[in-house]
């Protein structure tokens, strides 16, 4: 059956020819259209932008925002809009655009009136400062003038005051200062004067007290500074002024040895030069630590001195050292001729010879005389430690002498006992009984070459004795009685030497045998 409308059996209805496959049409492109729908109407647009708001702008009183002469409103802004020709839109969906856009240009001419008139304001209200700058400036140069004035002309005034008086109906005359004013300007220039050379005085004290300031001048035992304790302390040293020297170092007056006497000694010895004192490091105020560098004699020193503030001057509390002479009762020390008198005595640095017992001692340290001790620290007396007392040596050949004569004296008796022993027992191992009054003793090689060089020691019960631990060699010749029979002969033990002792506290030292 066919369709009247034209059926799938039609080739005409399709558009092919028989024996051809139906395809399907393609869907054609779709139209874009900007008719609004039915029933909607267009749409408004956005609001034009209300601008920007002028700056509100008090003026002072007596202000008024007229035009400043001579300042040209700036140009209007161009806004780069272009009203859009009448139809210039080819959409179909038209907005009532043409009113809309002159809207917005009278909006845009008006924010530029706004915008000038800001201009305006701003600029009439700079120039209204700069006004009143200069009235205020000018009424300052004005009132500074009349004050001068009124200053210099003052005692004129005062003066003539009472000489010239106001004319009845003329206007009162412009006078100076009075005088209650006068005296309070002079009253305040006083405190304040006296208030700055108080704040200087305090300046210059705390920058006197701080680290790396400059010591104040010494020489003349002044000690406002640290520094300038130290610096004075080594020149009256140097100077040879003992007195000043022990104030600076806060030394007890009974001290022996800080006398002129022993310093003129030790500056004989080695003086003191080349004093260099450098800023001291002040952990308060009341204490600092000040470097210093001098020569005693041809040695150079660097040391740390510690000062504190007492009673507003600085004294150095470790400036002294002490000598130990412990052990040295009997003898009698002295230090560059002076007697000891303590066994710890203060000395100031310098160089010192120690005595003992007159000439007859002397220190020594491993064998080598302690001539002099040069001291600018307690490190510097160690030495004193190990020292000992031994004869000098001319008294050491005296004790050899001494003793040599006293032993062959010794060993010129006959009898059994001597003094300085060598006994001989009254039986011999044999039976034989020797016979007293036959002994006969004398050195042997050996003991003579001992004798010579004896070594003296000290006799550390009694510092003023000297001993010797050296062994002489004797041999003894005996007669001796067996069972009535005389016989002699020499014995293999002449016994034991007893040790010589010289005593050299007195004039005229002698041996005994102990």
């Amino acid at each position: 059956m066919s369709d009247a409308n034209g059926g799938a059996g039609d080739p005409e209805a399709t558009g092919t020819e028989p024996g051809e496959s139906a395809e399907a049409p393609s869907p054609e492109e779709p139209q874009l259209y900007s008719d609004a729908p039915i029933g909607l109407a267009p749409p408004p647009g956005l609001p034009p932008s209300p601008g920007i708001r002028a700056p509100e702008i008090t003026l002072p009183p007596g202000y008024s925002l007229e035009g400043s002469p001579g300042v040209t409103p700036p140009p209007a802004p161009d806004t780069g809009f272009d009203s859009p020709a009448p139809n210039g839109f080819a959409s179909a969906f038209e907005t009532p655009s043409v009113q809309a856009q002159a809207t917005q240009h009278e909006q845009i001419e008006a924010q530029t009136q706004q915008h000038e008139q800001a201009q305006q304001q701003a600029s009439a209200q700079a120039d209204a400062q700069q006004q009143v700058q200069a009235q205020q400036q000018a009424h300052a140069q004005q009132a500074q003038q009349q004050f001068h004035q009124q200053w210099a002309s003052a005692p004129a005034n005062a003066a003539t005051a009472s000489a010239s008086p106001t004319s009845p109906g003329s206007p009162a005359r412009r006078t100076g200062l009075s005088r209650g004013a006068i005296i309070g300007i002079v009253a305040g220039s006083a405190a304040v004067l006296v208030v700055l050379i108080v704040l200087l005085s305090a300046v210059a004290s705390i920058a006197g007290n701080r680290p790396g300031a400059e010591p104040a001048a010494a020489g003349d035992g002044s000690a406002d500074t640290p520094e300038a304790a130290v610096e004075s302390f080594l020149t009256a040293l140097a100077d040879g002024d003992a007195e000043t020297a022990a104030r600076l170092a806060a030394a007890e007056s009974n001290e022996p040895l800080l006398t002129d006497e022993v310093l003129a000694r030790s500056l004989e010895l080695a003086p003191i030069t080349g004093i260099a004192v450098e800023s001291g490091e002040h952990d308060d105020s009341m204490r600092a630590v000040v470097n210093a560098t001098f020569r005693i004699g041809d040695r150079t020193v660097h040391r740390d001195f510690t000062a504190w503030q007492a009673s507003g001057d600085w004294e150095l509390s470790d400036a002294l050292v002490a000598l130990p002479l412990p052990g040295l009762d009997g003898l009698e020390p002295t230090v560059n001729g002076a007697p000891a008198g303590i066994d710890r005595p203060l000395v100031f640095p310098g160089a010192y010879e120690i005595g003992l017992g007159g000439h007859a001692f002397e220190l020594a340290v491993d064998d080598a005389p302690l001539d002099v001790l040069s001291v600018a620290t307690s490190e510097d007396t160690t030495p004193l430690y190990s020292a000992e007392p031994r004869l000098t040596e001319a008294r050491a050949d005296e004790f050899r002498a001494l003793v040599r004569a006293s032993l062959e004296e010794c060993l010129a008796m006959p009898q059994l006992s001597t003094p300085c022993g060598l006994d001989v027992s009254e039986t011999l191992d044999d039976g034989a009984v020797p016979v007293e009054g036959s002994a006969q003793r004398a050195l042997t090689a050996e003991g003579d070459r001992a004798l010579d060089a004896l070594t003296p020691e000290p006799d550390y019960g009694d510092l003023r004795r000297v001993t010797t631990y050296d062994y002489v060699s004797v041999s003894t010749h005996i007669e001796a009685d067996r069972g009535g029979e005389l016989i002699s002969g020499t014995l293999y033990s002449s016994g034991d030497l007893l040790q010589p002792y010289v005593d050299f506290s007195g004039d005229d030292p002698r041996v005994t045998w102990e």
